[in-house]
């Protein structure tokens, strides 16, 4: 009978000690969720010591960004926008981290063990992994981060001027790289972020004017990238705060779609549950300090 009563409480107690332990990975979930939505996951010490590249800080970057954004949105001003961004980057996409950590969002995190399967059905080429390397659609998490390839750095410099600045900026895909146009009242600019180029009109006056625009790369440490401009392969829709830059639009929606949703629901997902088993975590509380006391 002892022996009995004995094993019904050691099973209470891994029970208690389990649904205990349960309860603090959701607090856990929800405090770091919320915690990197308003201060991103960072990387660049990681970088710096790794690639021997630095960068400003992203805190510093966006206090720039914002005197930018605070004077008349000129070619100028939005020149040196663009110029800033580029100094709190680094143009590269490091393969040995995950882009997003279980911290940044446990959704997102999760997500890349699909990749293996979206790939089986032919969903994307075996080397795009979409959700292992992760291009975020908000620029909190693209600059935050502090590295990214053009069309990380160009999706994120766009939604970063559309939101702050309210500024009809969208994404532009060209011939193997990624820049975002711009219009102001009376002109139209292109701007790169990866490499702090800003060309004082179209990407369609580019287009047929590449002498013109050779000559704002010749000093960058890929001078040959101008070539790119050729409209051939250029993936452009004017619709403001686009960011498509391939030919699968759904795809890039639903990623874009899904970034959204996750953010929310790595919050409102764990708090849901704790709500619902607030009873049983109250009676747990409560026989845990019944044990200390007793």
């Amino acid at each position: 009978m002892n022996k009995n009563i004995l094993s019904n409480n050691l099973s209470a107690l891994v029970a208690m000690l389990l649904q205990v332990a349960i309860l603090l990975l959701l607090i856990f979930l929800i405090i770091s969720s919320t915690y990197y939505r308003i201060f991103p996951y960072d990387w660049r010490n990681y970088i710096n010591e790794n690639f021997q590249i630095e960068i400003n800080t992203y805190s510093d970057t966006l206090r720039k960004i914002d005197i930018e954004l605070n004077k008349n949105y000129t070619f100028e001003s939005l020149q040196n926008v663009n110029k800033i961004y580029n100094n709190g980057i680094a143009y590269i996409w490091p393969d040995q981290i995950n882009s997003i950590t279980l911290r940044d969002n446990w959704i997102l995190f999760l997500a890349k063990f699909m990749d293996p399967l979206i790939t089986e059905l032919n969903l994307q080429k075996p080397t795009t992994k979409a959700f292992t390397n992760f291009e975020s659609y908000k620029y909190e998490r693209a600059l935050g981060r502090g590295f990214g390839i053009c069309s990380q750095n160009a999706i994120g410099l766009s939604n970063l001027l559309n939101r702050l600045g309210n500024i009809n900026s969208r994404v532009v895909g060209l011939n193997k790289h990624v820049v975002v146009e711009v219009e102001l009242d009376n002109e139209t600019l292109v701007l790169d972020p990866s490499f702090g180029v800003s060309l004082p009109f179209s990407i369609v006056h580019a287009q047929n004017n590449l002498d013109t625009v050779k000559k704002y790369y010749q000093n960058t440490d890929q001078p040959e990238i101008y070539s790119a401009y050729d409209e051939i392969g250029n993936i452009y829709i004017p619709e403001k705060g686009n960011y498509i830059y391939t030919d699968n639009h759904k795809k890039q929606k639903l990623i874009r779609n899904f970034e959204i949703l996750a953010d929310y629901l790595s919050i409102i997902f764990p708090l849901t549950l704790i709500l619902i088993f607030k009873n049983v975590i109250i009676k747990r509380i409560k026989f845990i300090k019944k044990l200390i006391i007793s």
